[in-house]
């Protein structure tokens, strides 16, 4: 499984979550991911081939990914995920973010 839906932040670091996966086989698992669709800009993830690779979006919009993990006794099992990367929060001078109301 790649994970659930997230939201992230431009400029921060996001880390796509396949930690959980299974593929019905007893032995190791492999694994590989990789960005899909059109996305914003293409990304480098800090690896491939991890359970939870990171990436920092630079640019605005859906990034899509697939994950799939394998067994070598097993086939493999493939899932998406879809990254919805937004802009960071305005703050007023009194340091509340413009996205609700503060309540001081």
């Amino acid at each position: 499984k790649a994970g659930d839906d997230q939201a992230a932040l431009v400029g921060l670091v996001v880390t796509l979550i396949g930690k959980g996966s299974t593929d019905g086989g007893s032995g190791p698992l492999t694994y590989k991911w990789e960005q899909i669709g059109e996305t914003p800009e293409k990304v480098t993830l800090s690896s491939t081939t991890v359970a939870e690779p990171t990436f920092m979006p630079k640019t605005l919009g859906v990034y899509e990914f697939k994950l799939t993990v394998t067994n070598k006794a097993v086939k493999s099992a493939i899932d998406n995920v879809k990254i919805f990367v937004v802009g960071t929060p305005d703050f007023g001078k009194d340091g509340c973010a413009l996205l609700q109301s503060c309540l001081l």
